[in-house]
């Protein structure tokens, strides 16, 4: 562990709040799938240092996944997606070409915000993801997306610096 504020560091294309020290230094722990799980002390999603850095690193990804092809995911999603303020602030994600939101900019991922399937008939599925299974089927991405915001957990907010375990 070292006694050091964390600081952005870019590591394999994603944002990580890590100690200086780096990787593997007791600062932060990468996980094999993506993000960085900071130290207990590190993370302070509560403080306004911790408030900024976790805007700063969810400004970074929705930056990086609107310039993403249609190789990697359609960019009509993460378009209809950043539209909605309450979901830009949200940390994207993308698994098998869908647009996955946390709350948290760490990984384990908050897993709790609804996904947006597109359905082969046209149109889109809307799951939710603690159980709660279709939410509703729909024309439109804009729609889907309207109904994520209004199926989003309680109390949801900007992402805070961290995993699911400080939420």
């Amino acid at each position: 562990m070292c006694d050091e504020e964390p600081t952005l560091t870019r590591i394999r294309g994603s944002w990580c709040a890590c100690a200086p020290q780096g990787v593997g230094s007791g600062g932060c722990v990468r996980d094999q799938s993506y993000g960085c799980r900071a130290a207990p002390r590190h993370r302070r999603p509560g403080d306004s240092e911790g408030a900024l850095k976790a805007a700063e690193i969810v400004a970074e990804r929705w930056k990086e996944f609107l310039g993403f092809g249609a190789d990697v995911i359609d960019p009509a999603m993460v378009r209809a997606a950043y539209a909605q303020p309450r979901l830009r602030v949200l940390f994207p994600g993308v698994s098998h070409g869908i647009l996955y939101l946390s709350r948290c900019t760490g990984h384990p991922a908050s897993h709790d915000v609804p996904l947006v399937y597109p359905l082969a008939a046209g149109g889109f599925q809307v799951t939710g993801r603690a159980g709660e299974g279709v939410l509703g089927d729909v024309a439109t991405l804009e729609e889907a997306f309207a109904l994520v915001v209004e199926h989003l957990p309680e109390g949801s907010g900007p992402a805070v610096l961290g995993t699911k375990d400080d939420l």
